[in-house]
């Protein structure tokens, strides 16, 4: 059979689009895979940033570690407690050994805070926020929650633990703050069964002090005292709308996981979960943390008792900015 010309031309033309077909698919797929491996590249570096700062964090609480012995067995040698001494020197022992351990495994990141949220150094919170009550080393956890907040620009937050107010009051004095709804038991209702109630609290509540620092306050109006078990409280009108919780009610393991799952459920998309005390004296806060990390990393705000879950971001593979203060900026090799 006799090819025309323009047959000719056709299968040309058909061979060809075909060739250029199979070379642009071809083209996509090696795009891909360069897009996989930079992918891969990238979430590499992260792992190594990560396990970085964890290996510093960690080696910086062994040494800590070694500072609490010494000081602890000096306390026990000249102590007259006997047996109550001693079992307080294992008990802290213990918990610190712990503590590295959580740190150990890796997903708990420990930042600085203006690693974890640039830009932060130049928001302003008041003084006020500082607790100087606190058992923590850092008294400044609070002011760093409440700076957090404002550098998100957070609408609505979410607290779990009135007790007098102080972080409740500075949280509804940032300038886009709308609402701080802030949930603790009622002070004339009867406290739940199985509910650890520490003295504290008491006193607070039978004085008349809860959410003392935010009453007859220009912002009173910002916030919302809500009374209640948050074991049986009921978070449905509050789903999905919150842009900060601060988690700091009952610190047994089963008040903590209680509230991180209701946490969560009112956590907006893209939104930041704060916990306290994440420390070594927080045994039963850290327990939760290890196990919650697991699933979802975590950030720790070193030389603070504070955990951060951002949203949508995966503390393992964070690129952390080297801050201007880092060894490496200023004391190159």
């Amino acid at each position: 059979m006799e090819i025309s010309a323009g047959m000719l031309l056709v299968v040309v033309v058909v061979l060809f689009s075909a060739a250029a077909v199979a070379a642009w698919m071809a083209l996509n797929r090696l795009r891909a895979r360069l897009g996989d491996l930079d992918s891969r590249i990238a979430a590499f570096a992260g792992r190594a940033d990560a396990q970085s700062d964890g290996l510093g964090a960690v080696m910086r609480q062994l040494n800590r570690s070694v500072v609490t012995r010494v000081d602890l067995l000096a306390e026990h040698l000249t102590s007259d407690k006997g047996p109550d001494a001693r079992a307080q020197l294992a008990r802290e022992l213990e918990e610190r050994d712990f503590f590295v351990d959580t740190l150990s495994e890796g997903r708990i990141r420990p930042l600085h805070l203006p690693q974890l949220f640039p830009g932060i150094e130049a928001e302003r919170v008041e003084i006020g926020a500082i607790d100087p009550d606190t058992k923590h080393p850092n008294q400044v956890d609070m002011l760093y929650v409440c700076a957090i907040a404002r550098h998100r620009r957070a609408r609505r937050v979410f607290e779990f633990g009135t007790y007098l107010g102080r972080t409740t009051y500075h949280l509804a004095l940032g300038e886009h703050v709308e609402r701080v709804y802030t949930l603790d038991l009622d002070p004339a209702g009867a406290y739940p069964s199985g509910l650890k109630i520490g003295r504290a609290v008491r006193a607070v509540h039978e004085r008349d002090l809860q959410g003392y620092f935010y009453r007859d306050t220009p912002v009173a109006d910002r916030i919302v005292q809500l009374h209640g078990d948050s074991r049986t409280f009921d978070y449905r009108p509050y789903a999905g709308q919150m842009d900060l919780v601060f988690v700091d009610g009952g610190h047994t393991y089963e008040m903590v996981a209680n509230d991180t799952k209701h946490a969560l459920s009112v956590l907006k998309p893209g939104g930041v979960v704060i916990w306290h005390d994440f420390a070594p004296k927080g045994r039963d806060v850290a327990t939760l943390a290890r196990e919650f990390a697991r699933e979802r990393s975590l950030f720790w705000i070193e030389d603070t008792s504070l955990l951060v879950l951002i949203d949508g971001v995966d503390a393992v593979s964070y690129e952390a900015p080297t801050p201007v203060y880092s060894r490496t900026v200023i004391k190159p090799d």
